[in-house]
């Protein structure tokens, strides 16, 4: 291997939030400390467009804009899946050539039959159509079918991943899932494939909630005679009250921390301490992006999930902040803050000398 190759992979259809910020800073990490070595090593963004009904040109611009407060610097320009369907369709039409896919002209409500009738009966059976596969008729069609991939019925599907381990599960456990919709648009499990192996992707690192989807996205892989990418799947960040992080936990959109006055020093510094910690640490946890470049080990990372507190980060962010050389990044913190914003409409000019005195104290103590 002469390069290691990673990506982030947002869909616009919501704003940037933690989670996704986190596997763009891991992402970006490892890049970063493949370059001494493997200098053309590289870190892409593609924005993942194909849900046509979701997707706004706002959340695309809340991503580039989250990214770009951060620093966290992608090559290239991002990649925009959308433009890419043609040959997304191409690679399935190849599938269907070479008999590693067939067409299905199943309808929902077959389907729905289908699974009703394996629920009452206990079947556990994940392929539901296994009629279409082997009527010659159905495979001449040329019109209304959607594309599936073959599933061996035998063997174990298994691959290592560097966080979480080996991985298997049998093959009859794996649905011969859609590649074409039967209006002719490619599904997640195809375009994501065919990208990745078009951008050179050799290394996906992204959350585990995808983890189940990498025993369908290798059958393409194999199917193409493709070389199969390393994989780190990172455990999801929960609230303190141990459920996935949402909205009821407060501002999870990066650019909300951003407008609220929080540092990015302060997000990079407690989202990365999240499930790892490097061997040498200040006591207090301080670290910043030159050194995590330096010591982080993505092998390291927990396979459990991590609770995000805004405890901590208001303990970096408090840090960072008094280490500044102005009290501007102050000032807009406690704008935002409303418990704070008082001291600033009262007497903003008393507030700023009072920063200032700390600050000379608190730089005096190292000289």
């Amino acid at each position: 291997m002469n390069s290691i190759v990673t990506r982030f992979a947002p869909s616009p259809t919501g704003n940037l939030h933690l989670g996704g910020i986190r596997t763009a800073l891991i992402n970006y990490i490892i890049v970063q400390q493949a370059k001494d070595k493997l200098p053309n090593s590289k870190f892409y963004l593609r924005i993942e467009d194909t849900d046509k009904e979701r997707s706004k040109e706002e959340y695309t611009k809340d991503i580039l804009a989250g990214l770009d407060w951060l620093n966290i610097n992608y090559d290239s320009d991002p990649q925009i899946q959308s433009s890419n369907i043609k040959r997304h369709q191409q690679i399935a039409k190849k599938l269907l050539e070479n008999k590693k896919a067939f067409k299905c002209i199943c309808s929902n409500e077959i389907l729905d039959k289908k699974r009703e009738l394996n629920k009452k009966n206990k079947i556990n059976n994940k392929k539901l159509c296994e009629t279409c596969e082997n009527d010659a008729k159905v495979q001449s069609t040329h019109n209304d079918y959607t594309v599936r991939i073959k599933v061996p019925t035998e063997g174990v599907n298994k691959f290592t991943d560097i966080i979480q381990g080996e991985i298997s599960v049998n093959n009859k456990e794996i649905d011969n899932f859609i590649l074409l919709r039967k209006n002719g648009t490619p599904t997640y499990m195809l375009s994501v494939v065919v990208d990745d192996f078009d951008m050179g992707v050799n290394f996906i690192i992204r959350g585990d909630d995808h983890l189940n989807n990498v025993f369908r996205q290798n059958l393409i892989y194999k199917a193409m005679e493709w070389e199969v990418p390393q994989y780190a799947h990172i455990p999801l960040i929960h609230g303190n009250d141990g459920k996935k992080l949402s909205k009821r936990h407060g501002a999870i959109s990066i650019n909300d921390f951003r407008n609220e006055g929080y540092l990015k020093e302060s997000i990079i510094n407690n989202l990365i301490l999240l499930g790892w910690s490097p061997n040498k640490i200040e006591k207090n946890e301080f670290i910043q992006i030159d050194e995590i470049i330096k010591s982080f080990d993505i092998s390291k990372i927990s396979k459990s999930s991590s609770i995000f507190s805004y405890e901590k980060l208001n303990f970096f962010n408090n840090h960072y902040i008094k280490n500044k050389d102005n009290s501007n990044d102050l000032i807009k913190y406690c704008e935002n803050n409303k418990n704070l914003n008082i001291f600033i409409k009262n007497d903003k000019d008393k507030f700023i000398k009072i920063f200032e005195v700390k600050n000379y104290r608190h730089h005096c103590h190292y000289i």
